[in-house]
């Protein structure tokens, strides 16, 4: 059993591994001259983070990672897993949902991640997270799916003790067979350092928002028209029901 886990694990990383870059991001930010009224513009590091490759179209590559690695920069390096360092650019971010659409150009022949269905993760089900923590480009962590995150700002996220740290963010997270099942975006440490909490964005919910931002440019949203609550036991109680199963409309929007 364990020699088959640790092939898996082998297998998984050695699939997905060439389609993980490392992006790191510059800002040039006015500052005030202390001796003059004046400024003067500088540039400053921003963000590392991870991304990972989803699509080529001729020279051009195009890569999925998250919307605070990339927001603000006004420069992006691309690093590839041999070292080589690419100029980037974005090409469209959604904030709403985290994600951001990288594009860069080279001749060399990449690997493109391959998408897996997120739908189908079950807790328990072994998950590998991949990225450039603290800037140590291709680390790999092992952990399990531990949840499917309800509630708060994580709603619909996949939880993980797969060890995710500062720089894995915008990396993958897949699936025991190499596959690509979501976008490691956050963790929950008061230390900023992994405590084996950590959350990524399904690629179900990925992929959708990716072909939006790419072919429109901006991620289209549908809106039901009612405002809705969960259905408490007093509540319940009050309109006569039986259980608190469904959600009260409390407003129809004209």
């Amino acid at each position: 059993l364990l020699e088959g886990l640790q092939n898996a694990f082998h297998d998984a990383s050695a699939a997905v591994l060439p389609a993980v870059v490392q992006v790191d991001s510059t800002q040039v930010v006015r500052v005030r001259n202390r001796f003059s009224r004046g400024s003067r513009e500088v540039e400053r590091r921003g963000s590392t983070g991870s991304a990972v490759v989803v699509r080529q179209r001729a020279r051009t590559y195009t890569a999925v990672t998250n919307d605070q690695v990339v927001s603000g920069a006004t420069t992006l390096t691309i690093t590839l897993p041999d070292g080589t360092e690419l100029p980037g650019r974005v090409v469209r971010r959604d904030a709403n949902h985290h994600l951001a659409v990288v594009e860069f150009e080279t001749p060399q022949a990449l690997t493109i991640a391959t998408l897996g269905d997120s739908d189908t993760l079950a807790v328990g089900d072994w998950v590998l997270a991949i990225g450039s923590p603290f800037g140590f480009q291709s680390t790999v962590t092992a952990g399990i799916v531990s949840a499917i995150a309800e509630g708060g700002p994580n709603s619909g996220f996949i939880q993980t003790d797969a060890a995710i740290n500062l720089g894995n963010s915008g990396g993958p997270l897949v699936d025991a067979e190499g596959r690509l099942v979501g976008i490691n975006t956050a963790i929950i440490s008061q230390s900023r350092g992994n405590i084996g909490i950590g959350f990524a964005i399904p690629i179900s919910l990925v992929r959708n928002i990716m072909l939006n931002l790419i072919s429109t440019g901006s991620v289209q949203r549908g809106l039901l028209g009612v405002n809705i609550r969960n259905l408490t036991p007093d509540m319940a109680e009050a309109f006569d029901l039986e259980s608190t199963n469904g959600a009260l409309i409390e407003q129809v929007i004209e």
